[in-house]
């Protein structure tokens, strides 16, 4: 018998939240299939009417497939996920979008590179749009100076790119995040309806002793759903789409606010008096409309939810 000690293998939980997406489940299962290591993978379904959960058992049938009976939204959906990569003890999970994809070494060079840097809780890729030669539009404005410092100077300039880049803020679309970080932050608070999900993680990350960082030798795709021959995202600028976004950035402000409960709402409080009195003498229904619900909506979350 061989006196070498076997080589622990790395165990990697790829999560894959999934709603209305079965025009993309190839282009984002099938890389994670192609990957090297390949992850186990598990699907978490919000309740799709397209086919997407039948496409997925009949051409994935190693896919762990679960299909909630309603819409549980991204943090949600993923904290189902999490919760299982610490329950079966996996090293690290893996968060993908299903409009987003992998290199077939992405994932081994995010692990390679956390083995050598285990102060960053998430790591992340450099995100492509679906075309591989140009940058997700989203993406190159978190790697301005002021989120991502240094990275930009050192492409422009020729200067030999580092590992990795400590940032502040990198979407979820693509995370790399250790069992340590996991373990000791949690998982998306579920307050968050849609958006800033994320944004409040890579806060409590931080806060909690853990960097974030990208990853430049890693290579991946955020499509954005975008992509030829198939739907495209609406432009959602309704009232109802665009009161949610500015209720869960107030959200995360107040979350975000460095002050005692008692002074955070005295603070918001003159905050959405003064709002309204603006849109009041502006003469501005909709905003005024806008600014009572979502400071309503606020108030109510702080009543029932420990913030």
């Amino acid at each position: 018998m061989s006196n070498k000690k076997r080589k622990r293998v790395i165990k990697i939980l790829a999560i894959v939240v999934t709603y209305n997406g079965i025009d993309w489940i190839d282009y984002c299962i099938g890389s994670l299939i192609s990957s090297t290591p390949t992850p186990d993978i598990i699907c978490i379904d919000n309740n799709s009417t397209d086919g997407t959960q039948q496409f997925i058992a009949e051409h994935y049938p190693n896919v762990e497939l679960v299909k909630s009976e309603k819409n549980l939204g991204f943090g949600k959906g993923n904290n189902l996920g999490l919760r299982q990569c610490i329950d079966e003890g996996y090293d690290y999970a893996f968060l993908l979008n299903q409009d987003a994809r992998v290199e077939p070494d992405t994932i081994q060079k995010l692990v390679a590179t956390h083995k050598q840097n285990t102060q960053y809780g998430v790591l992340s890729p450099i995100h492509r749009a679906y075309d591989n030669s140009i940058l997700d539009e989203n993406f190159t404005f978190m790697l301005r100076s002021s989120n991502t410092p240094k990275y930009i100077s050192h492409a422009m300039l020729g200067i030999e790119l580092k590992d990795i880049y400590e940032t502040k803020f990198v979407n979820a679309a693509l995370w790399l995040i250790s069992n340590e970080c996991l373990l000791k932050v949690g998982f998306f608070d579920p307050i968050f309806t849609h958006y800033c999900e994320d944004d409040d993680f890579l806060d409590r990350v931080q806060n909690s002793g853990f960097k974030v960082g990208i990853v430049p030798s890693a290579l991946a795709n955020h499509a954005r759903n975008q992509k030829d021959g198939l739907p495209t995202q609406e432009d959602t600028k309704n009232l109802r789409s665009v009161t949610n976004r500015d209720y869960v950035n107030l959200l995360l402000r107040f979350k975000r606010y460095q002050a005692r409960q008692r002074s955070k709402i005295l603070y918001f409080l003159r905050e959405m008096l003064s709002e309204i009195f603006l849109h009041a003498i502006m003469l501005d229904p909709q905003n005024l409309k806008k600014t009572v619900l979502i400071y309503y909506r606020l108030f109510k979350a702080v009543r029932t939810t420990k913030l």
